[in-house]
């Protein structure tokens, strides 16, 4: 199974690492993102930059993550090494143009990494349609410019694909087959944990 998934993802992407669940595949995710810092000698690269409407999973890492708040309330959630920024719902865009709304998300992110310090920061966690959060798809472009801006600060970028990926948005996988983004890491676990394959 691990070799045909292997075969499936887009990239060099070859390693797969099976888990319980979707959370426990972001959960996995990031902690691979600390181990691999830890082993470069970069035990201070540990932040994770997430959206505030996204949903990554009910584990203590992941349900910080969350940027659903109304999942906080009488929760203690784990918030140093988390940063949020606006979501990506174009619905947000006001009186800008999208284009502008895009222009201004990307302008956040950058702000942020420069305010953080790109050594302090791990991984930047995306779902390519936040799901839970309302179905919302980013404007035309917005993870290709995400991913551009990781790769200038070695951030990696994480491709939450618990929800898009087997062929839901037409593709096996999402991310670059749809939204030309090659992830460092994808997660993935619904229609394998569900036995729907």
């Amino acid at each position: 199974l691990a070799k045909k998934i292997a075969s499936l993802t887009p990239g060099d992407l070859n390693r797969v690492f099976f888990t319980t669940g979707g959370s426990t595949a972001v959960d996995s995710a990031l902690r691979f993102s600390e181990f691999y810092n830890n082993v470069l000698g970069r035990p201070q690269k540990k932040r994770v930059i997430v959206r505030f409407d996204g949903y990554h999973g009910s584990t203590a890492l992941t349900a910080a993550c969350t940027g659903r708040i109304g999942n906080w309330p009488n929760f203690d959630i784990e918030q140093d090494r988390i940063s949020f920024l606006s979501s990506p719902n174009p619905r947000h865009a006001g009186n800008r143009t999208q284009e502008a709304f895009l222009d201004d998300l990307v302008q956040e992110f950058e702000d942020r990494i420069e305010a953080l310090g790109p050594d302090t920061i791990a991984a930047f966690l995306a779902e390519p349609v936040l799901a839970s959060g309302g179905v919302i798809i980013p404007p035309k472009g917005y993870l290709k410019r995400m991913w551009e801006v990781c790769q200038r600060y070695d951030i990696l970028f994480v491709a939450d694909e618990v929800v898009t990926s087997f062929g839901r948005l037409g593709k096996f996988f999402a991310s670059l087959d749809v939204f030309d983004v090659q992830p460092d890491i994808i997660t993935t676990a619904t229609r394998l944990t569900s036995a729907y394959l």
